[in-house]
């Protein structure tokens, strides 16, 4: 499954100036841009950057005091509103065993860097999903027990279990098929699928509760959603 740690935005770019002072933009739209604070550091050799700058919510700068001639480096790395980093901009992994162990693989351009030992929860848990439900700007993880019915949201920091939010009993015929940000508001909501009706429906949600749902249209039960 893949885990999301890794978070929302990161790029990289370089230029030698003809002047004194660059131009910056992000090239995001105004939805996302919204979402997020930008404070891209800067320096003249690359993953070396001696200064930053704080953008806000904008994604427009103009860079002054610059060296004519000189080789710039510019990373781009966005934040939540509450300046939480987004790290690598890459995803992890979750593994979990038949009895019940769940370990994160911190990974890096895809290569297993280290691991992160989850507390054991029993048999009968899965981990379903991984999304950002509180804008903290970190993956936090969507877990079900497909006997009793029970699905809980353990709210994340630097993949470590911090507290988590009952989502209640919902009958077990029904599962969490999907995570994701529906409303463009940097927080993930919940795709709920029935397996013997074909029902579908998304709960919108609010720092990690129930807020709203939107019914989908019912598809025969040999389709499934899939997260990617």
């Amino acid at each position: 499954m893949d885990g999301r740690l890794g978070l929302h935005y990161f790029t990289l770019w370089t230029f030698t100036t003809g002047t004194s002072s660059y131009q910056c933009h992000t090239g995001l739209g105004p939805q996302r841009r919204l979402r997020h604070r930008w404070l891209p550091p800067y320096g003249t050799s690359s993953r070396s950057y001696s200064q930053t700058r704080d953008l806000g919510n904008t994604t427009t700068t103009t860079v002054s005091n610059l060296l004519p001639g000189q080789t710039y480096y510019f990373a781009v790395s966005d934040y939540s509103a509450a300046a939480v980093e987004s790290h690598t901009g890459q995803s992890d992994l979750v593994w979990e065993s038949a009895r019940g162990a769940h370990v994160i693989w911190i990974l890096n351009d895809g290569v297993f860097q280290y691991a992160i030992s989850l507390p054991n929860v029993g048999g009968g848990w899965h981990v379903v999903g991984a999304g950002d439900f509180n804008g903290g700007g970190q993956a936090d993880l969507v877990w079900e027990n497909a006997t009793t019915g029970l699905r809980v949201i353990w709210i994340m920091k630097d993949g470590g279990f911090v507290s988590s939010i009952s989502l209640g009993t919902i009958n077990p015929s029904w599962h969490i098929a999907a995570v994701g940000d529906f409303l463009g508001n940097g927080q993930s909501d919940l795709v709920w699928e029935n397996t013997t009706t074909g029902q579908r429906a998304i709960w919108l949600m609010k720092n990690g509760v129930h807020s709203s749902s939107i019914s989908l249209p019912t598809v025969q039960p040999q389709w499934h959603i899939v997260d990617h």
